[in-house]
């Protein structure tokens, strides 16, 4: 079995964990190899080699599942991470920015088109705010996903 590495200041040295864990580590192979001569007896050639070592494997040492049984798709993960804020300022920026539009379409041919210059820093500003608030919400998520790892 190849060395482990040690903790902290003694990298590159044993420590008497790392001598626990090589001896547990040993102890859980033989079970899993064991184990998985015990299934492929039992499957009658119904499972490979590689498929019995992973059952056995799951017996002595489950885990993670990889990808997580409660994946969602990635419509759902957009979804989730909209927030009211978010929803509310992406509104008003089209309502401003709509008002915006319809200012500058009423106008008579020929006449000045009227200013509309408060009306799109408006726009800006919820525009901003729906940038920002998925920005948060993105962090956060991912921020409380890496703690479940």
């Amino acid at each position: 079995m190849t060395e482990a590495v040690g903790l902290g200041k003694h990298a590159g040295t044993k420590l008497d964990d790392d001598l626990w864990l090589d001896d547990h580590l040993f102890e859980i192979r033989e079970k899993i190899v064991v184990r998985a001569k015990e299934l492929l007896a039992d499957a009658n050639n119904q499972l490979t080699k590689a498929a019995a070592l992973s059952e056995a494997a799951k017996e002595y040492a489950p885990g993670m599942r990889f990808p997580d049984a409660q994946q969602s798709s990635w419509r759902e993960n957009i979804l989730n991470q909209l927030s009211a804020v978010t929803l509310i300022s992406a509104l008003l920026a089209i309502v401003f920015g709509g008002i915006a539009f319809g200012i500058s379409l009423a106008a008579e041919e020929g006449e000045p088109v009227p200013d509309v210059a408060g009306y799109i820093d408006l726009v800006k500003i919820f525009a901003g705010a729906v940038v920002g608030s998925t920005g948060a919400a993105v962090v956060a998520n991912h921020t409380k996903h890496r703690g479940h790892r």
